[in-house]
């Protein structure tokens, strides 16, 4: 067998290996968390405690973003992302910006709670900025771990971390049914991640700071700080503003929906993530043209995964939200249908902007970023201006494809010969989704 014959059968049989434990992990940690969801919503929670929890969500997330260096991504993709070196400059990088988050978190807290005229989410967005600064210790080993596709010890971090959420959640709401119980439960998943990373990494030694590993973590960083920035406008920016139009109750059904379509979106998104960026950052490295088969690969995967998931919400996403979540979050079963074909779009644009991630050109996420804001902000005024909630959610459903534009022209700039596929298959997904959103219409079902 020749040495090409083998590196290939060696990265398909780590391919393999690697994503059935991403699939265990995140199975697992999707059942806890969905399990967590459904429990608390049934039983203990009320719609305005989740729409309080979204409001604390996008604060923290929007102070997240105002500095997101692509710490994680420069190791991943780094060609000697495994030197002591390099992990030690990033970790205390990663600290001190979390201990710095939390720092700045505390203050704006106040005038962010009083803006929205919830004097609940100060305190709440305070104690939830913790996760911040816990996270920022996390051992760099998690790295080392993503970089050699060492799947199975990262699915049992987030399982660690996630059955922690979920009995905290529980044992609090049972004591006290309220939002309180969805910050404790992700401060302390937080603390456990933390603690069971360093435990993997078998102890805790004394880092070094380089200086020129440093600069260059910075000087990738532009690019990723834009995109990190347009990234959480358009995401948690959109909680935002439905918060200052619609009421707490509205926000609630939303979060859970938002919730619930994201689950499937979460699930193979990861596995492109954890298994295809990592894969084809170290073969663009050695060869280019293995990087474009797998590019193919995992295009045709994703969009039959991105075809299924938009089918499926539209033919059944009412109907099961009614069932798992009962009548007191009805309203949240036309908003699932609609946000589930939101995330099959963004799953299906996911493959396109890790390719252009592992090519080394991140500008064009934060691009597409920038086009869906602009998007967004446009829909948004016009919806709230002259029609309601329900042509604000159509905004949001087809913002992803404003988004995804920028990504064809990185595409066709830097890696050519897969547009016609990439088309091809955009054409697909579209043709599917506009054919089965009609058939359920003319049947009544929306």
């Amino acid at each position: 067998m020749s040495f090409y014959a083998q590196a290939t059968e060696r990265i398909r049989s780590r391919a393999v290996r690697g994503s059935i434990w991403v699939l265990l992990g995140i199975t697992a940690s999707k059942l806890v968390r969905g399990l967590t969801t459904l429990i608390l919503a049934r039983l203990f929670l009320q719609p305005p405690e989740f729409g309080l929890f979204a409001i604390v969500t996008a604060f923290l997330s929007g102070i997240l973003a105002l500095s997101d260096v692509g710490i994680s991504t420069v190791v991943i993709r780094h060609p000697q992302g495994d030197d002591p070196t390099i992990l030690d400059t990033a970790f205390l990088m990663q600290a001190g910006r979390g201990l710095l988050l939390f720092a700045l978190a505390v203050p704006l807290a106040f005038p962010f709670a009083a803006f929205y005229h919830q004097p609940r989410v100060s305190w709440l967005a305070t104690a939830g900025a913790l996760e911040i600064a816990i996270r920022g210790f996390t051992s760099p080993y998690v790295w080392t771990l993503a970089r050699g596709v060492r799947t199975d010890k990262l699915a049992l971090l987030n399982v660690y971390a996630d059955v922690t959420s979920l009995i905290v959640s529980l044992v609090w709401a049972s004591i006290s049914p309220t939002v309180w119980c969805l910050v404790a439960g992700k401060v302390i998943s937080a603390l456990v991640y933390v603690v069971a990373s360093h435990l993997m990494a078998k102890g805790i030694r004394f880092p070094r700071w380089d200086r020129a590993t440093a600069r260059e973590i910075l000087t990738f960083a532009a690019g990723m700080l834009l995109s990190s920035i347009t990234f959480f406008l358009v995401v948690e920016g959109q909680r935002l503003a439905l918060a200052k139009f619609i009421s707490v109750v509205e926000l609630g059904c939303f979060a859970l929906a938002m919730s619930i379509s994201t689950l499937p979106d979460q699930f193979v998104g990861n596995l492109v993530e954890k298994i295809f960026f990592p894969m084809v950052s170290k073969s663009i490295a050695e060869d280019r043209g293995r990087a474009g088969y797998q590019f193919r690969k995992v295009r045709l995967l994703v969009l039959l995964a991105s075809s299924v998931m938009s089918v499926g919400f539209i033919v059944l996403g009412r109907c099961v939200t009614h069932i798992v979540l009962g009548p007191k979050y009805e309203m949240a079963g036309w908003m699932v249908q609609m946000l589930g074909v939101r995330a099959s779009f963004m799953l299906f644009s996911c493959v396109a902007s890790y390719m252009l991630f592992a090519l080394g050109f991140s500008k064009y996420a934060a691009m597409g970023n920038s086009s869906k804001l602009i998007f967004l902000a446009t829909g948004f005024t016009v919806a709230f201006s002259w029609f309601g909630l329900r042509e604000a959610m159509w905004v949001i459903t087809v913002a992803p494809l404003a988004a995804y534009l920028p990504l064809l022209i990185g595409l066709y700039k830097h890696f050519r010969k897969s547009l016609r596929l990439e088309l091809a298959s955009a054409a697909a997904l579209l043709l599917v989704t506009v054919a089965t959103a009609f058939i359920v219409y003319t049947s009544g079902r929306i």
